[in-house]
């Protein structure tokens, strides 16, 4: 078997080193299949980053859409309710919040009273009697 010596100026120590063709796969492989083997194995780790990167920008972009969805759910229906309550209509709030529920894009909606609205609640002398936990 015949040896090829690896000649490079100005290395020194590693221009006597001898190169053979058996000393591993890769070093084996014509040129243009190493070349071929290193830009697809560079492609397809890039476009890997690429689909993870997209998967968590889309995530994320989604994540704040459904909030600022909710948000301004919240605030139309606190506005809603806080007018009915003020023109004194309150009692048809039932039907209101039927119609939001069966809204396209609302999947679930509750409407949670703490101890400062239950108790200005219960002074208005509200008509239906309101529970401790929130519930009429």
């Amino acid at each position: 078997m015949q040896q090829a010596r690896i000649i490079t100026p100005g290395v020194g120590e590693l221009a006597g080193k001898v190169a053979s063709p058996d000393s591993g796969w890769f070093a084996g492989m014509p040129l243009w299949a190493r070349l071929v083997s290193a830009i697809g194995a560079m492609l397809a780790l890039t476009w890997t980053i690429t689909v993870v990167l997209t998967y968590v920008e889309r995530r994320d972009a989604a994540i704040a859409d459904a909030q600022v969805f909710a948000e301004s759910t919240n605030q139309m229906i606190n506005a809603t309710l806080t007018g009915m309550m003020i023109t004194g209509v309150s009692k048809e709030r039932a039907v209101f919040l039927d119609q939001v529920r069966e809204s396209n894009n609302i999947k679930n909606l509750r409407v949670l009273r703490y101890g400062s609205v239950i108790s200005e609640l219960i002074q208005i002398q509200y008509t239906t009697p309101v529970l401790p936990c929130g519930y009429p």
